[in-house]
């Protein structure tokens, strides 16, 4: 058929969408879809894929939904400092 995947991440207080790919389903029903960012995604809270023409200038999800799940996201902390040694806050090192 003439249809791909596309995987969006969804805001479920906004009902934001967000496009982070689109993918074909090889032989045998398999797909391989990977997605990396250095943007800040945590304002969304699931995933989904959609199935999609291959065509579509549409930039909005189709209501043909193949998957939906929610994400975890990571917890950020800070521990007490301990004089003289590395503290790790959220993601970065620093000394103290």
């Amino acid at each position: 058929d003439n249809m791909l995947y596309e995987a969006w991440l969804y805001d479920s207080d906004t009902g934001s969408t967000l496009s982070i790919g689109r993918f074909a389903v090889e032989e045998g029903n398999n797909a391989r879809f990977h997605y990396s960012s250095q943007h800040y995604i945590d304002a969304y809270d699931f995933i989904m894929v959609t199935r999609e023409p291959r065509d579509d200038l549409d930039p909005r999800p189709t209501n043909d939904e193949v998957l939906f799940g929610r994400l975890t996201h990571q917890d950020y902390y800070e521990p007490t400092p301990v004089r003289g040694v590395k503290a790790q806050v959220g993601y970065s090192y620093y000394n103290y």
